[in-house]
């Protein structure tokens, strides 16, 4: 054999093995990352156990500040137990953790904090983080006692360590549930022929560090979130988790949605594979022309629409009065400016363009909005698989929250408490739903999977009968770990003319050509896992003259799944009729889901 040759066949042999030998070099170094990742663990676990041997509890997930915000974050009241005494003398408690001086301290990130796994680059960032939520070890700006611990505290998660965390280390900030939950990857998703993912380091009470993998039982890992088996560890005063900030949709004309149909009043017909939205300004904006409390507005020809607003005047006590603004000024420039000037007075930065007077008629604008924000107790779990949509004509593909499925030991906690309620079960098919909010005037969201009756108010009216006399013979009202939730988000913007309402006329002995000229309502309108934000208007331009042309078996598991049409109503908890209706007969007004 030549030399050359044999230097080639040499080369050859050596590729392999130095293939090999540059992997175990990595394997050392990931498993000296590691170790380095557990002591620093352990660290901090003796520091939490050192602050409950002062304190008598574990220090919160963060502490309020005098705005009733948060201002300072666990990891900030664990520097004296850590040996950092001289950073935590130079902390600043009267100011929040990104104010002028603690600002300056960012840079000055401890090295028990700090992860040879972290992603970031940055030298502020930590990535061993709580998981703030009512029922694990961080519930927000309260404290958790050891005695707490019924789960027992080898069997519960103190801290996970997120390698991809963004949180700057004295920043009162950590994971959600939903985050946590995020990082875990079932086996069956995982893609063929790839390596498997890197196991997750956390922190258990007790003191010890475990590695688990990112397949772990999704119900296994949210059992060892929770130290009281999934019970609430604070029932009262839990701070609102504000919706992150996201405009609702801009509203664009109807048209764009030919499966869609704005209804002035809720006594129209339904089609069971379209989408029908009704919001109650055109009612309130109707009222404001009645000659007197509850008197008919006279009209000229046959309307079912103004019969309807005639015979059902908004009840006064069914929308708190911080939601709404009804009112009505003259035609003319600046009158109307007035009237725009004293809604953003109750609505700041209302996005509420004025409707045009083309013909300069005289006459009367009439302006009604409503603003409503309807945040969850609870925020649900956004679903990474598309929800199919069908309403039998065609199957969309569209985003989804709710609570997926847990099986095995603990399927019969409730989850979800504050927020969801089963009102009546049939089956999985035939069910409705309420779910609670936070707001000032605990307003309620309900959701019904039932058939439709011919209009969308009797549609209405036979789920609020359910109701109060449910068809189950026994209905289990909460939502339990093995059942499954899974509701569309729904997320548009509209704008329609309400031809039911142009061109009518509305005579009176002073005004008998009186008619309305113009009328249109915009909604804006999101539900998703934070709950549900309503922004909707009405205006009609009213001219004095006109020629007034007429143009169960409940032991078992529950699949509360929205995935055909079903109806949905926003109603004040004491309230006796909606503000908000909608039959969503098809995907037109969900947040579609990609190819």
């Amino acid at each position: 054999m030549s030399r050359k040759v044999l230097g080639i066949v040499v080369a050859l042999l050596a590729l392999p093995l130095g293939y090999w030998a540059w992997q175990l070099i990595l394997a050392q170094q990931l498993a000296a990352r590691i170790t380095q990742s557990r002591q620093n663990l352990k660290q901090i676990a003796l520091a939490l156990h050192s602050y409950h041997d002062q304190y008598q509890c574990f220090p919160p997930a963060y502490v309020l500040g005098p705005d009733g915000k948060p201002w300072h974050s666990w990891r900030v009241l664990l520097l004296p137990f850590l040996g950092e005494q001289t950073l935590a003398a130079k902390y600043r408690l009267d100011e929040p953790w990104d104010g002028p001086h603690n600002r300056q301290l960012q840079m000055l990130r401890p090295k028990v904090y700090a992860s040879a796994l972290q992603k970031s680059r940055s030298a502020n960032v930590v990535t061993y983080l709580g998981v703030v939520s009512r029922r694990t070890m961080w519930p927000a700006n309260f404290t958790v006692k050891i005695d707490d611990v019924t789960d027992g505290t080898s069997n519960t998660i103190f801290l996970v360590e997120n390698e991809a965390s963004d949180v700057v280390w004295s920043e009162p900030r950590d994971m959600r549930e939903k985050d946590a939950l995020a990082q875990l990857r079932p086996a069956d998703k995982a893609k063929p022929n790839t390596p498997p993912s890197p196991t997750i380091l956390i922190l258990l009470v007790d003191g010890s560090v475990r590695r688990i993998s990112p397949q772990i039982n999704r119900d296994l890992f949210v059992s060892l979130l929770t130290p009281k088996f999934g019970a609430f560890m604070v029932a009262d005063g839990w701070p609102r988790e504000d919706r992150p900030a996201s405009k609702l949709p801009d509203a664009v004309d109807i048209s764009r949605f030919p499966g869609t149909r704005v209804f002035p009043v809720p006594e129209m017909v339904l089609a069971v594979n379209q989408t029908s939205l009704y919001c109650a300004t055109v009612q309130l904006a109707w009222d404001l022309l009645r000659p007197s409390a509850n008197a008919p507005v006279v009209v000229s020809g046959d309307s079912p629409a103004a019969e309807s607003l005639n015979a059902h005047p908004f009840p006064p006590d069914a929308l708190d009065g911080n939601s709404y603004f009804a009112d009505a000024a003259g035609l003319d420039d600046d009158k109307s400016a007035t009237l725009f000037q004293k809604l953003r007075e109750r609505f700041p930065n209302v996005p509420v363009e004025m409707l045009g007077n083309p013909d300069d008629l005289p006459g009367i604008r009439i302006l009604a909005y409503l603003q409503k924000s309807v945040p969850f107790p609870d925020v649900m779990e956004q679903f990474p698989v598309p929800l199919a949509f069908s309403n039998g004509q065609e199957s969309r593909a569209v985003h989804s929250f709710g609570w997926p499925s847990s099986s095995g030991e603990g399927g019969g906690m409730q989850v979800l408490k504050e927020t969801v309620e089963v009102r009546d079960y049939v089956s999985n098919d035939n069910f409705i739903l309420v779910l609670h909010s936070d707001s000032p005037a605990g307003d309620e969201i309900y959701l019904a999977k039932v058939a439709p009756a011919e209009t969308l108010q009797e549609t209405w009216d036979s789920t609020a009968s359910r109701l109060r006399v449910p068809l189950a013979d026994k209905v289990v009202p909460e939502l339990r770990a093995a059942d499954h939730l899974q509701i569309p988000i729904i997320s548009f913007g509209v704008v329609a003319s309400l031809q039911e309402l142009v061109n009518l006329g509305l005579p009176t002995a002073e005004k008998p050509l009186r008619f309305i000229a113009d009328a249109r309502q915009s909604m804006r309108f999101r539900l998703d896992e934070y709950g549900a934000e309503l922004i909707a208007d009405t205006q009609m331009v009213v001219g004095d003259n006109g020629d007034g042309a007429l143009h169960i078996d409940t032991l078992l598991p529950r699949r509360l799944v929205f995935d055909r049409p079903f109806l949905l109503a926003l109603k004040e908890k004491k309230a006796t009729v909606p503000y908000f209706l909608a039959w969503i007969g098809n995907a037109d007004l969900m947040e579609l889901a990609k190819p």
